[in-house]
């Protein structure tokens, strides 16, 4: 017993299961106390090991086969985790159900079974990505790669045959290196397994959906691939090098990063001479440490200066701007086994770490950070709802490290009950590597690519509940659709059922406007966001909705013949037009469904007007529009309205075909009104200002800009509730990384002059997207004019509140 202890204390955990096991075979009068000592440290022997059926077994036998709230809470959250990795789901829901009575974190406790019950959630979004084993596995472990110019560095224990045998006593497993490929492209040519999250079959085997490490699906079968018989594919078939002697030790180097062009590295490592740290245990823990490249090697090692021999730090990932550095540590005053932190570089110093919060950390494991070009963050977790195991998640980042919006389960294909972690992406997420021991499910970890084809996150769960706002009972039967902001033109219909009730999945991180059956309710427009909703769990849109009052049947036959309305003024703006709408009585006619095309890109933009016959559209002052209103009982009415500047091509002619000359109204240009104003726009719509910024300073403010803000600024001094985002976004010419950080420098300008005029920082949040949300096809490797290239440079008003709530 004495040695078990030893041995568990040091983290020798393959000891402890020698010793553990042949005590519990050999000693027939061995008290009960000791006996549940030996099985709660057989338990998490093979826990940490990663053999998680032994693992089920013995903490199932230190829990005498219950999960009551008589338990050890530490013993129950790790029962409930390998449940959930031997896809034991009823059993894990109940475990994470008895768990969550146990500890704070009882919503998440409660999230992990909830999902166990619905798995669904989680891979619905399965067909969106292509994973690919990649031909530099080996039978050792193989994780956590990087992008490092043309080629991959990863981490590896693979063996070297240097007449040294180093074994690593957690695991019996040899010590790990950094290893080098580099050509990635030689990965693409070599590879011979494509699987997919929709269950399609490596390119050895014949049979469909006979991969085994893919979440399951209709198309599984019981026959293993072909990878699962042989060991064939575990011989790597692309030759991979040693980084460097000067980084790799006797003892373990692990994941890592560059910054400062790739001429610096940072890296994880054990210490050793003197970079290692002494302390009280006894235990070599991991840390950071910082190299320089120095021709063709690695110089000036050192030691970041935040490591302690009392506590590891690793894992290493900077900021887009490499400013800020995520690292992984467990030092003392975390929330749970390891967590987050980042430390700012500032005036050539690093700064005191900071704990990245409870928004990211939790009672379980963060771990393997990544953040990738638009200053997104991934990373690994068991403590956030998933799967099982390590599950992949990420969340975006504002620029002072802090987090922006909810943390997001990637999901299938990516996860899977196994772990999954050490993701690097490229190209928006389109592409990228990860890390999992899917395979085996042990600790025999590979890498794998990935290519994205659809969305990034699949959709989300929404339960639709309208009532009358007046007698609160609910809308059975009423029609409805729902479009996304951007393109109107692309739409879906939905019916309330006998309960007022209806369910949509919602693309993620999206805009929406839901618009009910006109016929039988008031207009309402309702704009919905499925950002920050959750994973796992449905979100609910409470509409409350007004009758429609029904008209006396008295009016005259000669009343029945279709009036006229005409568009009596028109009010061009820097960037909407707005008019009115007005009968054959000059009074103004409501609930005109007004239809606005753009003859430059075909988009469609609806409206209806209010009381007074109003309406108004963002539009692109370059282009025609081809204007039509319509409303039963009314003779539809058609436009042409040119642009500034008339495109070739487009026929007036359109005008004079279609509606009579009396129809047609001048055209009236005002300056005196506001852009920007709360009586023509709502909450959720989006205002586009173009040209704010001259090329020569980048995000230089121009004078132009400048009066339009000034405007805006007025708007917001006359509405001291309202709220608004700046959003500024780049074309795709040019590397992400530096559209990211121009994008944020110009809505902080904007931010900056609006705060000079009076208004408060916290009603303004400055976003930049870089190039990552286009209008148009203007993507990296897709040729286009300047003009297409302009429509993608524009900078975007969102207005988030107008009163407050």
């Amino acid at each position: 017993m004495q040695k078990i202890d030893a041995d568990f204390e040091s983290l020798a955990y393959q000891n402890v299961i020698s010793s553990g096991e042949y005590l519990l075979g050999t000693s027939k009068e061995i008290d009960q106390k000791t006996e549940q000592a030996v099985l709660k440290k057989l338990a998490y022997a093979h826990y940490f090991t990663k053999n998680y059926e032994k693992a089920e077994e013995y903490f199932k036998k230190s829990l005498n086969g219950k999960s009551d709230l008589n338990q050890d809470a530490e013993v129950l959250l790790r029962y409930a985790q390998v449940l959930s990795a031997n896809g034991k789901r009823a059993e894990a829901a109940e475990a994470w159900k008895a768990y969550s009575t146990l500890k704070e974190s009882k919503v998440a406790a409660e999230d992990f079974a909830y999902i166990q019950r619905n798995p669904e959630p989680l891979n619905r979004n399965n067909s969106s990505y292509s994973i690919e084993y990649l031909p530099l596995n080996s039978t050792a472990s193989e994780f956590s790669p990087m992008i490092y110019g043309d080629g991959l560095i990863f981490v590896s224990g693979r063996p070297k045959y240097n007449g040294v045998k180093r074994i690593f006593e957690w695991d019996d497993s040899p010590f790990l290196d950094l290893y080098h490929i580099e050509d990635r492209e030689e990965l693409n040519q070599l590879n011979t397994t494509t699987l997919s999250g929709a269950g399609r079959a490596d390119k050895r085997s014949k049979a469909l959906g006979s991969d085994f490490y893919t979440p399951e699906t209709a198309n599984d079968g019981p026959t293993l691939s072909y990878m699962a018989t042989t060991s064939a594919w575990e011989q790597p078939s692309i030759e991979a090098r040693q980084v460097s002697r000067k980084l790799n030790s006797v003892y373990h180097e692990g994941p890592a990063d560059f910054f400062n062009n790739e001429q610096s590295i940072i890296f994880t490592r054990n210490g050793i001479g003197k970079l290692k740290y002494e302390n009280e245990d006894g235990l070599n823990r991991v840390h950071l440490y910082i190299a320089d490249k120095e021709g063709k090697d690695w110089t000036n090692l050192r030691a970041f200066p935040y490591n302690s021999g009392e506590y590891s730090t690793g894992h290493p990932a900077f900021s887009v701007l490499e400013d800020i550095l995520f690292f992984v540590s467990d030092m003392p005053g975390g929330f749970g086994g390891t967590d987050l932190y980042f430390s700012v570089y500032k005036d050539g110093l690093w700064q005191k770490p900071v704990n990245a919060g409870s928004q990211i950390n939790s009672a379980g494991n963060e771990m393997f950070p990544f953040i990738d070009d638009n200053n997104q963050l991934y990373f690994a977790s068991d403590g956030h709802p998933g799967m099982g195991g390590l599950d992949l998640f990420s969340v975006p980042l504002a620029m002072n490290g802090k987090p922006e919006g909810r943390i997001h389960n990637l999901g299938a294909p990516l996860n899977s009950k196994y772990d999954d972690f050490g993701l690097v992406a490229q190209a928006n997420f389109t592409s990228g590597y990860f890390s999992s021991n899917r395979k085996n499910g042990t600790a025999d970890d590979d890498i794998y690519s990935f290519t994205r084809t659809g969305t990034m996150y699949g959709c989300k769960n929404v339960e639709i509940l309208a009532s009358n706002n007046g007698s609160g009972k609910p809308f059975v039967g009423l029609e409805f659709k729902y479009y996304e902001i951007n393109t109107p033109q692309i739409s879906w219909s939905g019916q309330l059922d006998e309960s007022g009730k209806a369910e949509v999945c919602l693309e993620a991180e999206k805009e929406f406007y839901f618009e009910f059956d006109e016929n039988k309710v008031d207009y309402k427009k309702i704009f919905f966001s499925t950002h920050n909703l959750s994973d796992i769990r449905p979100s609910q849109l409470v509409v409350e909705l007004k009758p429609k009052e029904v008209e006396r049947q008295q009016e005259k036959i000669e009343e029945v013949v279709p009036k006229v309305m005409a568009r009596i003024t028109d009010t061009r703006f820097e960037n909407y037009y707005a008019g009115e709408i007005r009968g054959n009585n000059d009074e103004p006619v409501r609930d005109v469904k007004v239809r606005f095309i753009n003859k430059c890109t075909g988009e469609v933009k609806e409206a209806v007007t209010r009381s007074d016959g109003k309406y108004a559209f963002l539009r692109d002052k370059e282009c025609d529009y081809e204007f039509i209103a319509m409303k039963s009982g009314f003779a539809t009415t058609y436009e042409f309205i040119p642009g500034e500047e008339p495109k070739k091509g487009l026929l007036a002619e359109v005008v004079s075909n279609v509606m009579p000359s009396s129809t047609k109204k001048e055209v009236v240009t005002s300056s005196n009104s506001s852009f920007f104003d709360p009586k023509v726009f709502r909450v959720g719509d989006v205002v586009q200002m173009d040209k704010i910024y001259y090329s020569k300073e980048e995000y230089a403010l121009s004078a132009q800009a400048s009066e339009n803000l000034d405007q805006l600024a007025s708007v917001l001094n006359r509405y001291p509730d309202m709220v608004i985002e700046v959003i500024s976004h780049t074309d795709s010419r040019g590397s992400a990384k530096d559209n990211l950080i121009m994008s944020q420098k110009r809505s902080e300008e904007v931010k900056s002059y609006l705060m000079s005029k009076g208004i408060s920082g916290s009603r303004v949040k400055a976003i930049g997207k870089g190039e990552a949300s286009p209008v148009n096809q203007c993507v990296d490797g897709v040729q286009c004019t300047e003009a297409e290239y302009r429509r993608n440079r524009r900078t975007e008003f969102r207005i988030l509140q107008i009163e407050r709530i």
